[in-house]
Formats: structure tokens, sequence, C-alpha cells
């Protein structure tokens, strides 16, 4: 599973345009679903090109089907942690959306799982820094950045990505009173919230992505 993490991050830093969309949508108990979403739909030309190719910049290209099978392969580990169940992907090579959702319990559900995976995968992704919290009413996406700046890969590639995005959306049953960050945007039905922050502006200065989004009582 490092292998293939680390050649999907060697994809990502060499295309540039690409979204990594969270969302996460809560109930009213605060348990709910996260969704993590990589949209490459920009670059499927250059995608398919890498999938005909052996290696890449000396890296083994895996095939769809081993892809697949190893994201799928990984539901009984997700689904084994306390308070995380229901561990989907979504895998589509003709739109070049990846996607993996499950359901938690709580906030805190998915924080033990992040350790946990950052306990056994050295990956540029900041897993023990966890983004999330709640807080009464208020619900905090925090200024921790998803990427570790200072790993290798990153100062190898940062350079490249300047046209890739990060996309926050947060959803709620409950109405939204206020939104501290000045750059999100708050839905009509102001039960939701999105953010869209240059990748390489959030690795460099985590703040942009910071938020604090309170609810109506």
């Amino acid at each position: 599973m490092v292998r293939l993490i680390s050649f999907l991050i060697l994809t990502l830093c060499l295309t540039s345009c690409f979204d990594i969309i969270e969302q996460l949508t809560f109930n009213k108990d605060k348990s709910g679903e996260a969704k993590y979403t990589l949209n490459l739909m920009n670059q499927k030309d250059w995608v398919n090109t890498v999938f005909q190719s052996d290696t890449l910049y000396g890296h083994k290209v895996p095939s769809q089907s081993e892809i697949i099978s190893r994201l799928e392969g990984q539901k009984s580990y997700i689904d084994g942690f306390p308070g995380i169940s229901n561990y989907q992907t979504d895998i589509n090579f003709e739109t070049c959306l990846f996607t993996i959702s499950f359901h938690f319990d709580s906030i805190r559900a998915i924080s033990a799982m992040a350790e946990s995976i950052a306990d056994s995968a050295k990956t540029p992704f900041d897993m023990k820094m966890f983004p999330y919290m709640w807080l009464g009413n208020s619900f905090y996406r925090l200024n921790q950045s998803p990427v570790k700046k200072d790993h290798p890969q990153i100062q190898k590639y940062l350079p490249k990505i300047g046209d890739a995005n990060l996309i926050s959306i947060f959803k709620f049953e409950d109405e939204i009173a206020e939104s501290t960050n000045q750059n999100a945007m708050i839905g009509k039905s102001k039960k939701s919230c999105f953010l869209k922050v240059k990748l390489s502006d959030v690795i460099a200065n985590p703040q942009l992505i910071e938020n604090k989004i309170t609810l109506v009582q």
C-alpha cells in the first residue's frame, strides 16, 4: 500500500492541475459521512498516458485493477476502527474521479483512525495533525495542512503543483450562523460551507484553510 501511495503522490506532483476535495456531512448528533475525492478530470489524457507506461520516473506503474484492488482491500481494515463503518470506494478511470467515503460516529473516531494509519505508513500526509474539532455548537477546521511541506517529495515537486486546489465542503442539519474564514462561502440554504484554496498556498500557509463554523442554536 505504501508503494501505491508513493506512486499516486508522484503522479499528482507531476500533473499540477487537480483538486483534493474533503467533504464532511454531519447529523445532529455530530456523527456523519466523510468523503475524500481526488479530481483529475482535467488531466484525463495525461493519466491515460501514464497507465500505458511500465514505469514513471523509475517507479513501477500499477495497473488500474491493482489500484482498485488495493483501495477496496482496505475495507476490512478501515471498518475495523471503532466508530468507523461503511467504507466505500468509487474509482472511475473514465472520468478520473477517485473517491473514498465512510461513516463516522464522531470526529474523534476519524482522529484515532488517522493516527493509526500515520503510524503504519511514511507518507507526505500529516495525518497526526488532525484538522477537525467540535466545541459546543461550533465546528473548527483547524489550520493544519494535509501535507508535510518539509517532506523530501514535497520539497522536490512543490513548484509544479501551482494549479492544484484543496476544496473543503462541510454540511450540517442546522443553519450556519457564522463562518470566520472570509474566503469561505455559505450556501443558499445556510446549511453548507465551501472553501477553495490553492494547495501550494495551504502548504506554505496553513492558516488559509482555518475556519470556525458556528451553527444557529
